[in-house]
């Protein structure tokens, strides 16, 4: 998953069946990097025959996104920004970001677990080391508690480690400067 959860969902009160975050560009059109609903048979049912009967899958860029979106057009509850917070907002939107309101962060485009550039910068322009270092900081909170679950943590830390640049020759300058991924 590439996001970091550093605040609660349930202070949300889902009131509706679907809450998603709005793209800032595209009025009453959610991205769904970010969404809660309130799952029944009902709705699944409901969902599984719209997703069998529409002619629009062929024509979906974003087939999970597009048929969410479809789905549930006019349908949903807009959630603050904060519940997908984009990490490069943080470099292009300063006056707006508020590291402190960020419930979810959504790392899109370079990934805090990927190796880096020859520059050894870190994600966007080299201005991701505070998200990136947020992510390392999950991780490894995340590592420690996997680890004492025994045979059955150590077969699930050996497959993400598959994922991770745990290297630190490769991690990046800003990143190792920080304090993340160690």
């Amino acid at each position: 998953m590439d996001r970091a959860l550093r605040g609660s969902l349930e202070e949300t009160g889902l009131s509706s069946e679907l809450l998603a975050v709005e793209e800032k560009e595209k009025i009453r059109h959610f991205n769904s990097g970010v969404f809660l609903f309130r799952p029944s048979k009902e709705l699944g049912m409901r969902i599984l025959s719209a997703f069998n009967e529409s002619p629009l899958l062929s024509t979906f860029k974003f087939p999970d996104q597009d048929f969410l979106r479809y789905f549930f057009q006019h349908r949903y509850l807009p959630l603050p920004w904060q519940y997908n917070a984009v990490k490069t907002s943080r470099t292009w939107h300063p006056d707006l970001w508020r590291d402190e309101e960020v419930i979810c962060l959504h790392y899109i485009v370079d990934k805090p677990w990927t190796k880096v550039g020859q520059d050894g910068l870190a994600g966007c322009v080299g201005n991701d080391s505070v998200t990136y270092t947020l992510w390392w900081a999950s991780f490894r909170r995340w590592r420690k508690e996997t680890e004492v679950l025994g045979k059955a943590g150590q077969e699930i830390l050996q497959i993400v480690n598959q994922f991770v640049d745990n290297d630190d020759e490769t991690r990046s300058k800003e990143v190792k400067r920080s304090g993340a991924g160690q």
